[in-house]
């Protein structure tokens, strides 16, 4: 009797049945020749390896993450890909100017990105134009410009986000963007040759160190415009030095922080209104960021009647924050520094 039951349960075995409470086999799939239980919970088609048929089996790791391959399940995803990756590298490029590129965005998945978005960048890059569609199939292509604009000299870095669903589910593409500001500026000096100011005030964009300075169109022939900086009265006999000064700011040139390395070029007309007295001269002149003088370097003084031009060019040493243009003027007779200035420029170079 216990023979005839271990057949019966051995029939229901092979057979790929199982008894449930009604006494009706169920069934779990069929066993081809040859084939049997390994015990664990497989099937072995007798040649060692998994009867899958042709589909594949996910498995998970402790960790919840995918551990094996993908099953097929039917359904896709899109891959989006930006061209020019892994960066894409403006180089080098002249400060104030813009360069453009065109950027494919393709899906090499297989299937749709759905509410695609390219998302605005902030800063030196900007998007231009793109004629990506809402939907982005499987295999299409579409285009992207983006533009790269520095002001500043120095290092910029920026990235191109796209943004779309997969399956409803939020997705991201992205792609690095670089480039580097060099050049040159244009002057930086405000009102270089008095030509603002109402000519009984001190010059606009200019600040009185010592003595009073002013505006005229009378005294000398201005070198440019109408009008001449010149030291005005100051009803005594001090100070018997004038000095006017412009501070400029580097925070906007360099994306560093400061001047180190930026070479900054110098120039100024001068001269007295009468030979031998109130000589005259300018410095260029590099402040730290708490004010303290790096460096000062002066033009040659004139004591001549006749208009000097004077020139320079240097590198700004490191934590230089403040490039200041002082103008000087010794009295030496009356109640006035009658030297006069014009043209003042100063403007800055950086290559990499």
């Amino acid at each position: 009797m216990v023979r005839r039951l271990e057949v019966i349960a051995m029939a229901w075995v092979i057979a790929g049945c199982s008894p449930n409470s009604s006494g009706v086999g169920s069934a779990s799939g069929a066993v081809g020749p040859g084939e049997g239980s390994e015990g664990d919970g497989t099937l072995d088609d007798g040649d060692g390896t998994l009867d899958d048929g042709d589909s594949s089996v996910m498995t998970t790791g402790a960790d919840g993450t995918a551990d094996g391959a993908p099953m097929d399940s039917g359904d896709g995803h899109p891959v989006i890909i930006i061209s020019d990756g892994p960066t894409l590298d403006f180089g080098s490029l002249v400060i104030n100017s813009s360069l453009d590129r065109l950027l494919t965005i393709t899906n090499e998945g297989d299937a749709e990105a759905t509410a695609l978005q390219v998302l605005g960048l902030a800063g030196v890059f900007s998007v231009q134009g793109s004629d990506c569609p809402g939907t982005l199939g499987p295999g299409q292509s579409c285009a992207v410009t983006v533009s790269f604009g520095p002001a500043q000299f120095g290092p910029h870095a920026g990235e191109l986000q796209l943004a779309f669903q997969d399956a409803g589910m939020p997705a991201s593409a992205s792609r690095p963007l670089a480039g580097l500001g060099v050049g040159m500026t244009g002057n930086l000096v405000i009102n270089g040759g008095g030509e603002e100011g109402n000519g009984f005030e001190t010059p606009t964009g200019w600040s009185s160190a010592k003595g009073a300075w002013v505006t005229t169109t009378t005294g000398v022939m201005p070198e440019q415009g109408i009008r001449t900086i010149v030291g005005g009265w100051t009803f005594s006999w001090d100070p018997d030095d004038y000095r006017l000064h412009q501070s400029i700011s580097v925070a906007p040139l360099t994306t560093w922080g400061d001047a180190a390395g930026v070479r900054f070029y110098f120039r100024v007309h001068h001269r007295p209104a009468t030979a031998g007295e109130d000589p005259t001269w300018a410095s260029l002149r590099f402040l730290s960021g708490e004010g303290s003088v790096l460096e000062s370097q002066p033009t040659a003084t004139n004591s001549t009647a006749v208009w000097l031009e004077s020139t320079g060019d240097w590198v700004a040493p490191a934590n230089t924050h403040t490039v200041q243009v002082e103008l000087a003027c010794d009295r030496t007779t009356l109640y006035e520094c009658n030297g006069h200035f014009d043209g003042v420029e100063v403007w800055a170079e950086w290559n990499g």
